[in-house]
């Protein structure tokens, strides 16, 4: 007996899968519903403006089946807050996990966020999911 499941029923299926996965999970939000992205670590950090993050951003990547995804490409891009990352784009790794460093923006207070990106291997662009960290004022000086 053979059972084909709608586009639909399979994105709702892919989102319970993230829903009850791993610590803070992303949310796809547009392409394809077999690719999932999880926070490992690294999200809702706080450091000093101007100054890297104490730790790395760290996602994985997985199918529809939870086997991971080695070899996929992941840029981290700034979206707020005018930081930078160490690098633009990264690779996952054979465990399907990515890093990357964080150097805040220079205004505590402002909003400081990464967006997490990828272009499938169909051409399809992804936005997989978005880190974000509170800039605090550096130390007075005088």
């Amino acid at each position: 007996m053979r059972f084909h499941l709608s586009p639909l029923l399979v994105g709702l299926g892919s989102s319970l899968l993230l829903a009850s996965c791993g610590e803070n999970p992303v949310a796809l939000t547009s392409g394809d519903p077999t690719i999932a992205l999880t926070i490992v670590s690294g999200n809702n950090q706080s450091g000093v403006v101007g100054r890297e993050l104490p730790l790395p951003l760290v996602v994985k990547a997985t199918n529809a089946s939870g086997s991971v995804i080695a070899n996929m490409t992941v840029d981290f891009k700034v979206t707020s807050g005018n930081g930078s990352m160490y690098v633009v784009a990264t690779s996952t790794n054979t465990n399907g996990v990515a890093r990357n460093y964080w150097t805040l923006g220079t205004v505590a207070g402002a909003a400081q966020t990464i967006q997490v990106r990828a272009i499938l291997s169909n051409g399809t662009k992804q936005v997989l999911g978005t880190f974000s960290a509170t800039a605090l004022a550096d130390a007075a000086t005088q």
